[in-house]
């Protein structure tokens, strides 16, 4: 079974021509919800996934995707995690305390991340 994913348009599953697709939407009650994307990478060792989710979720942070690989030949871990953070504890305009813990987190696993805002516009030069 093929299994396709759309991400707007309230929950529910479709079938079309044996494919499975899920529908899920981007907003909730209060307003749209605010997505981010965490991208790591680090030398390979036990603790990386459960560092991440635990730090992710301490905070307030709730994870839908996340994707990983690890290059055994180079001991090389990588991991891409998009999370919502509009329920942060502190705020969800306190991002800086967030990035502050991974910043923390990655000196512990000799982790090198960047942070990318959804809703932040980027720079682009031409």
């Amino acid at each position: 079974m093929k299994i396709g994913f759309i991400g707007m348009g309230g929950w529910g599953n479709h079938w079309r021509d044996g494919v499975r697709t899920v529908v899920c939407s981007s907003k909730v009650q209060e307003g749209v919800v605010k997505e981010a994307t965490l991208l790591v990478s680090c030398p390979d060792r036990k603790g990386v996934v459960a560092a991440l989710g635990q730090l992710l979720y301490g905070h307030g942070c709730n994870i839908v995707e996340s994707d990983q690989v690890t290059l055994h030949e180079e001991q090389q871990y990588f991991q891409r995690i998009s999370f919502h953070y509009d329920q942060m504890h502190v705020g969800p305009a306190n991002v800086d305390v967030l990035e502050r813990a991974v910043e923390e987190l990655g000196a512990a696993y000799d982790m090198k991340w960047q942070g990318a805002y959804a809703d932040r516009k980027k720079k682009v030069a031409l």
